[in-house]
């Protein structure tokens, strides 16, 4: 079986986001388990990424795709991936087409004009930016959390399977030093406020600030100047290395100002057994479940700093998180091979109403 996955986001390694990590683990267990996978993204920042597409058209002609296989499966790079969708598929002929991040609705329009069968992967509840979900016997949907799925069933009357963001192990299971606070993605929608709140009201604890998201200058500057005067914030660059971000970890702090639908940072803290505080927002409850400890996401920074001063300042109930989280980690339902057999059995599902609604067609127009 050959499955593609499609995004209009750039892809590691010029991405680093919680969405291009999951299709990436997924896609590298999935080659694992005998599927062929190649994945349909934009091209990276770059001269020509800027471009207009009429210009790309007439610099490249008919080919739109850079071809790489440094993720250890062929990743085609496009300009513009929906105009993009002819020429990939004259490079990669796909049982099954996964839209995994971006523009849904546009994505998958691309491939359903083909007849192809298509799984909608949502994996945040931002449907203002899907450009709407698509519906018909050629669709299926699959969510990261029992929180995405009800909120797409109550939004847009779709019934999605839950299938959580597959994480492996090792790729981010470390020893820490357990010495420091790790902030990951500092931005505003990551709750950044209330980790510098925290930073100052803690001066005696070390945090660690480290980019995901692509930032632009002015943002990166302005964050940056907010960090040089608290002499207990290190900021650091994104990196593709997980084992680096959680290397010094004792706590993941998380307080997310918008919806998760997941929070994916959290399983991968997990797996080192490093508990988390996380905001009450979406999916995070689902994710932390009892390896860490979670606030509102408008409470008063006293109250978030009350909960750092539990999880810091108590050998003993700090502990018990570390054992929590430990042991939420290994949950069977997160397990690699068991979201691997799920995702396989639900392609192969689709697979098969889509050949069935075939057949019933043919047979209604031969009738």
């Amino acid at each position: 079986m050959r499955i593609l996955f499609v995004t209009d986001h750039t892809y590691p390694p010029h991405r680093v986001g919680g969405a291009e990590a999951s299709t990436h683990d997924l896609a590298v267990a999935l080659g694992e388990h005998g599927v062929e996978v190649a994945v349909l993204a934009a091209m990276p920042p770059g001269r020509l990424r800027h471009l207009p597409a009429r210009v790309l058209r007439r610099a490249l002609g008919r080919e739109l795709l850079r071809q790489d296989s440094c993720m250890g499966y062929p990743v085609f790079r496009a300009g513009d991936p929906v105009r993009a969708s002819a020429a990939m598929l004259a490079r990669f002929h796909p049982a099954a087409v996964v839209v995994s991040a971006g523009n849904y609705a546009a994505l998958a329009d691309a491939f359903l004009r083909r007849r192809l069968p298509t799984i909608l992967y949502l994996r945040d509840v931002e449907f203002s930016s899907m450009g709407g979900l698509p519906k018909g016997p050629r669709v299926a949907y699959v969510s990261n959390s029992h929180f995405n799925a009800a909120r797409v069933a109550a939004v847009a009357g779709v019934d999605a399977d839950v299938i959580p963001p597959l994480v492996r192990p090792e790729r981010v299971r470390t020893e820490t030093t357990r010495s420091r606070v790790l902030f990951v993605n500092p931005v505003p929608e990551k709750g950044v406020d209330v980790a510098f709140g925290l930073a100052r009201a803690r001066p005696d604890i070390p945090f660690d600030f480290v980019e995901c998201w692509q930032l632009g200058a002015r943002m990166r500057d302005t964050l940056l100047a907010r960090a040089r005067p608290l002499s207990n914030i290190t900021w650091h660059q994104a990196t593709s290395d997980p084992r680096r971000i959680y290397a010094n970890a004792r706590i993941l702090l998380a307080p997310s100002m918008w919806e998760e639908s997941w929070g994916r940072v959290v399983t991968e803290a997990h797996c080192s057994g490093i508990p988390v505080l996380a905001s009450r927002r979406g999916g995070l409850p689902e994710s932390v479940g009892p390896g860490g400890i979670i606030v509102a996401h408008d409470a008063p920074l006293p109250q978030w700093s009350d909960a750092l001063g539990r999880m810091w300042d108590d050998p003993a109930r700090y502990a018990d998180l570390v054992t929590a989280a430990h042991r939420y980690a290994m949950r069977a339902e997160i397990q690699p091979p068991v979201l691997v057999n799920r995702f396989v059995a639900l392609v192969e599902e689709h697979l098969a109403r889509c050949r069935a609604d075939s057949a019933e067609v043919s047979s209604e127009r031969r009738s």
